[in-house]
């Protein structure tokens, strides 16, 4: 009888660590999805000269054809870090069907050379089926930066 309760509890452990090996897979194929796709966001606006309409196309476009997740619900999870201006989503545009943030940086008037750069962000999705819920994991980016502002 001992034999029969000690071979249930090592299939158990064999299990749990089968799942758990499984789920740190997905979650590496995920979370290296959203970072490519970070960076070629980046690639983009900075071959754009920052994010303008003819960027925005571009990546509505690379990201229809990689599959990246489409937006689920507000944009209320784009945050900022510091003083940056959002630009992407926005109001006032046609696109913005996928799930990604662009913001824009501009150093503050009293330094010797201004400049101006983009920060980035796209999300590593999770979702759950069976109680319907998405989680979101921030990859965040930057461009170089770009010369000085007029």
């Amino acid at each position: 009888m001992r034999d029969a309760i000690g071979q249930s509890f090592l299939v158990m452990i064999i299990i749990f660590f089968i799942i758990a090996v499984a789920l740190l897979f997905v979650g590496s194929i995920g979370y290296s999805k959203a970072f490519k796709i970070k960076n070629r966001i980046i690639d983009i606006i900075e071959q754009s000269g920052g994010y303008n309409d003819e960027a925005e196309a571009k990546i509505e476009s690379v990201l229809d054809d990689i599959g990246y997740q489409v937006m689920v619900g507000n944009t209320s999870h784009c945050r900022a870090k510091g003083e940056g201006v959002q630009v992407h989503p926005s109001s006032g545009t046609s696109y913005g069907n996928y799930d990604y943030c662009v913001f824009k940086y501009e150093s503050s008037e009293d330094t010797n050379r201004p400049y101006t750069y983009y920060g980035v962000t796209t999300f590593m999705t999770i979702h759950i089926p069976v109680i319907h819920q998405f989680i979101q994991l921030p990859v965040y980016g930057e461009t170089k930066t770009f010369g000085i502002l007029e």
